[in-house]
């Protein structure tokens, strides 16, 4: 299953969104030329590659099925043939989610309510030209009943987007969690192991009386951190791990091939994100006071034994 888009002839909504053509007999410019209305359609290569397994397949024929009737007391299915016209590269059309799966059909004429998209030339600012023609837009830009609501720039319309369903508040809050528990986390892991590290101090003393150098106790204290740290975070992944394929894992046919979206390759890069944290705040922890137990004389350390 694809989502479906509509462009209409010789708009260059292609051109206008930078959708690149896969089909080198129909370039970027003229993938809207000369198309049948509601016969011709234009898919992504993610829709290509999930319905043929190439890339290479304009002329082909895909049908649709579009519901059905009641004739002589018998349904009948309402299956509509598309001609593929050509193929383009996969593109993200919302800030909510991605959907690589997309299906373009070829419109008429813009229905109420469209949308319209305007490409400037290198170099202008879409700021400046919405400031500057806005009010001629909206005002002026009329014939009959058809006239422009509002003009916008690509940035003020994914920004209301982003904030008519609530993303951008969602966003935030989840932030502010995130910075609350990893500031705690940091100080508490950093505070913990400060205090660990610091009563070893007369371990670390009589090491030196009988010998050892300051480098080896430093790599003493280290390898421990080292070798806590992987342990730890490798038991917690165990741990996640059987609760993950314990309750199942979740499918969306709509969401784009990206590695976040694969479980296995989210699982690797966030618990490999996860231990370079705790590792670098475990060696922060570990490290200053360790080298300040090995710079301090020996009879210093040792005064309590």
């Amino acid at each position: 299953m694809c989502w479906n888009r509509d462009f209409y002839v010789g708009s260059r909504v292609f051109q206008a969104f930078g959708i690149q053509s896969l089909t080198p007999s129909v370039p970027q410019e003229h993938l809207t030329d000369s198309a049948a209305y509601n016969a011709d359609i234009i898919i992504t290569r993610t829709a290509a590659m999930k319905m043929f397994g190439t890339t290479d397949v304009s002329g082909r024929r895909v049908m649709s099925h579009r519901g059905g009737r009641m004739e002589n007391g018998e349904f009948v299915l309402d299956d509509t043939y598309y001609n593929i016209r050509a193929v383009v590269e996969d593109f993200r059309h919302t800030p909510l989610g991605d959907y690589p799966c997309v299906v373009y059909r070829c419109q008429g004429m813009a229905r109420d309510n469209s949308s319209f998209i305007l490409r400037l030339r290198q170099g202008v600012s879409a700021t400046a030209f919405v400031e500057k023609y806005r009010r001629w837009f909206e005002q002026d830009l009329r014939a009959g009943n058809v006239y422009v609501r509002s003009v916008m720039t690509g940035d003020e319309s994914m920004s209301n987007t982003l904030e008519r369903y609530g993303i951008v508040t969602q966003n935030r809050r989840n932030l502010l969690i995130a910075l609350f528990f990893g500031v705690n986390v940091a100080f508490g892991v950093v505070g913990t192991l400060l205090m660990h590290t610091r009563r070893r101090s007369e371990e670390a003393g009589v090491m030196r009386a009988f010998g050892a150098m300051r480098l080896r106790v430093f790599g003493m204290f280290i390898s421990e951190a080292f070798v806590m740290t992987t342990v730890s975070v490798a038991v917690g992944c165990i741990i996640y791990l059987q609760i993950a394929l314990s309750k199942g894992f979740y499918s969306n046919d709509h969401e784009a091939e990206l590695w976040f979206n694969d479980f296995w390759t989210h699982f690797a890069v966030l618990s490999t994100i996860i231990y370079l944290i705790i590792l670098l705040l475990v060696m922060a922890g570990t490290a200053i006071p360790a080298w300040n137990i090995c710079r301090q004389d020996i009879t210093k350390t040792l005064k309590d034994e």
